[in-house]
């Protein structure tokens, strides 16, 4: 099939492992830059396998970007809005990029040509603009490896033929195929989000508790995840979820919930302790430090492999120790030049985590890199270093003895083993 991705982020991004099953793909954009970047080879975003994959694409012929809709959709079999739906003020989701792309694109398309929303909407938004639903449920940092190998694969139609094109563009994969209406469509991808938010949330309440009795969370999470009703993933305690999903996609379910008179008491509930996941390590940081600390912050991503900081609890941690007052010196391995998109010169970053820790006595982990694990090792061997305490708001290093080298360690939820 020949198939148009309108957006060329995240999603519209992943969308090239379309090739891998032998579809052709022509990926569209507004931004030139971004289209003229991705010519060269260059990618917008950090996507682990993303530069292979759009080389391979290139190469084999069947992967194209273009800023021409017009000329994209001459003989397209299917074409997928793949663009944002950012939180509007009161929490719903903004869907003027949606409504242009799809106004666009019905401009010029051809009548045989199925038109399918991938962006999250609320219920009712393909009824209302007379497209399929096709949710994506792709994890940044192994968005491709999702894509290709999803577990699941959601289909909302209300006709026949685009059911029938949307499971041949699937056809080479193995995964279950659920075909529905369109509002269950929209709505199974809210619920997911809402859930594994709500899981996050969870143990996070849980480990506050561990704290408070000198239970270990790491040993109530291996122990409650091997229950087969409730699953080892998401269990992992720290500071909260962020990123261009959960927290919007948690909002806008609320919101879909107040217009419909469904009193969502519990995913309410789930959004209120994520922030009070990252006051209470904020809280426990300032006891420790008093006022104006000097601070050194590994990761500024909200999550490892990736280069994104949208609502990264990263930087909701920073941000709640700039206003006491904090001095910070910080460093991701992919994340600073988005991260001064939002914090500025208000604080000093660096070149490596060795670097980043010169002259200072208190370190926050705050992103779970990998390499922030080998990196820890390296500290006691730098003539400058000062580090005496470590708060880790992801558990990272939760498993190295670091006590035993000298370093007083604080992580989320940790009391005693017996």
């Amino acid at each position: 099939m020949k198939i148009v991705v309108v957006g060329a982020g995240y999603v519209g991004l992943a969308c090239v492992g379309f090739t891998e099953w032998g579809h052709q793909v022509i990926g569209v954009d507004i931004d030139a830059d971004k289209i003229a970047r991705l010519n060269r080879g260059e990618m917008p975003i950090v996507e682990s396998g993303l530069p292979e994959l759009v080389a391979k694409g290139k190469a084999s012929g069947l992967l194209s970007f273009t800023t021409n809709l017009a000329e994209a959709m001459k003989g397209a079999d299917m074409c997928f809005i793949c663009v944002g739906t950012p939180p509007l003020p009161d929490g719903s989701a903004d869907l003027q990029y949606v409504d242009v792309a799809v106004a666009s694109v019905k401009a010029v398309m051809e009548p045989t040509t199925t038109l399918v929303i991938k962006s999250t909407v609320p219920v009712g938004t393909c009824v209302r603009l007379g497209t399929a639903s096709n949710p994506e449920f792709l994890r940044e940092g192994r968005a491709l490896q999702d894509f290709l190998h999803p577990d699941r694969v959601v289909i909302g139609v209300a006709d026949d033929v685009s059911k029938k094109k949307l499971l041949e563009v699937y056809a080479s994969i193995a995964a279950p195929k659920l075909t529905m209406s369109t509002a269950s469509a929209e709505l199974t991808k809210y619920a997911a989000n809402g859930f594994l938010a709500t899981k996050i949330s969870f143990v996070n309440e849980i480990a506050a508790i561990a704290e408070k009795v000198g239970a270990d969370i790491r040993d109530v999470s291996k122990a409650i995840g091997l229950d087969p009703r409730i699953g080892p993933h998401f269990l992992r305690a720290g500071i909260g979820y962020g990123g261009s999903c959960f927290p919007k996609d948690t909002e806008a379910l609320m919101k879909i919930a107040d217009l419909n008179e469904v009193d969502f008491e519990i995913l309410r509930a789930a959004h209120v302790a994520n922030d009070r996941a990252r006051q209470r390590f904020v809280d426990k940081v300032l006891a420790a430090t008093g006022p104006n600390p000097k601070l050194a912050v590994w990761g500024l991503a909200f999550k490892a492999q990736t280069d994104d900081v949208r609502k990264s609890a990263a930087i909701d941690v920073v941000e709640l120790l700039l206003a006491k007052g904090a001095s910070i010196i910080a460093y991701d391995p992919t994340a600073i030049d988005n991260a001064k998109c939002v914090l500025g010169d208000r604080i000093s970053y660096a070149q490596s985590p060795s670097d980043c820790i010169i002259g200072v006595c208190f370190l926050l982990v705050l992103t779970e890199w990998p390499e922030f694990r080998e990196a820890i090792r390296t500290v006691q061997s730098l003539g400058d270093c000062k580090l005496l305490k470590i708060f880790d708001g992801r558990n990272l290093l939760a498993d190295l003895a670091l006590e035993k080298q000298g370093f007083e360690y604080v992580g989320v939820g940790l009391g005693k083993r017996d």
